[in-house]
């Protein structure tokens, strides 16, 4: 009986115990590197939905609304599908620190993509810019394919200290 009651207590306490591990709260770091892997399996997967939910709503107005941006976005990639291009491979790569600035959380994470072309594939690094205006709860991101100058004309919030990185040329592969 009594080895029955230890491990009924023994049990409660498991669960117990995996439980108050498992109820940690993101931070706001693994929150960001979170959104960032949805909007790359998104793009992956050509979900233009999801592409806009993640996308900073700067961005969004700047394409001309929701609506707008998907309709953008669908004649775009069919374009470059019928030229035989197409992203096989996107992979985060790593992320920053958090970076405040008033009420505002900045993030750089960089990603390498890999898109096919008629003749091999093109491999590319880029980055993500994402932006939080709940302490890092949740984030809207920016590709940083757009340029620095016009992601920092976008937000004109972003700290000048916050380093973004620099352009990297793609490179051609030959068909394996």
């Amino acid at each position: 009986m009594l080895e029955k009651h230890i491990a009924v207590m023994l049990s409660v306490f498991l669960l117990c115990g995996c439980g108050l591990a498992n109820t940690a709260e993101p931070t706001p770091k693994e929150n960001a590197m979170a959104t960032a892997e949805a909007l790359i399996q998104a793009t992956l997967r050509l979900d233009y939905e999801k592409i806009a939910d993640h996308t900073n709503p700067a961005v969004v107005k700047m394409m001309g609304g929701r609506k707008e941006m998907i309709t953008g976005m669908t004649a775009m990639m069919d374009d470059l599908k019928e030229k035989g291009m197409v992203f096989v491979s996107m992979t985060m790569d790593k992320a920053s620190d958090p970076v405040a600035a008033g009420d505002e959380l900045y993030i750089v994470m960089t990603y390498k993509a890999v898109m096919t072309l008629p003749k091999g594939k093109l491999h590319g690094k880029s980055y993500l810019l994402g932006i939080s205006t709940d302490k890092g709860k949740t984030w809207t991101l920016v590709d940083g394919a757009a340029g620095e100058e016009m992601i920092r004309e976008l937000l004109t919030n972003l700290p000048k200290e916050l380093k973004l990185p620099a352009e990297e040329k793609m490179i051609i592969k030959d068909p394996e």
